[in-house]
């Protein structure tokens, strides 16, 4: 039901970056070194799209660890991922590689906080459970 909507709604998104950039469509002028690229990229980009939605980041690990900093981790997953996949040039006024490099100012520091904080997490001591 709602949790294979919240996961899924990815799968909304992806026709904009076609329309963003014709070489995801194998035109212009080299067609498939452009789009093995962007692809790659936007392969990227939804995998912390995803981890973003779904809480759990890959190679991160549970994001409800990080305690009260998880939802705006989050965000900033969703935000950064959505930026890597966006494709530039085309329509764009700016370059793949500025955006690019925006998307990886955004997720490189919020990976490297939600480690931080995962560790931190993982050192503290747990409350004994009463039974």
């Amino acid at each position: 039901g709602w949790e294979s909507m919240w996961v899924g709604s990815i799968i909304y998104f992806i026709p904009f970056f076609f329309v963003l950039n014709p070489a995801l469509v194998l035109q212009g002028d080299s067609p498939y070194f452009a789009a093995l690229g962007l692809m790659m990229l936007a392969a990227f980009g939804t995998l912390f799209i995803c981890g973003g939605i779904q809480g759990y980041q890959a190679f991160v690990g549970d994001l409800r660890k990080t305690g009260p900093l998880e939802w705006p981790l989050r965000v900033l997953l969703v935000i950064g991922g959505f930026v890597i996949a966006t494709p530039g040039g085309g329509i764009m006024p700016i370059s793949q590689w500025q955006i690019t490099a925006l998307g990886a100012a955004i997720l490189v520091p919020t990976i490297v906080l939600a480690l931080l904080l995962m560790r931190r997490s993982a050192l503290l001591p747990r409350p004994a459970r009463l039974s």
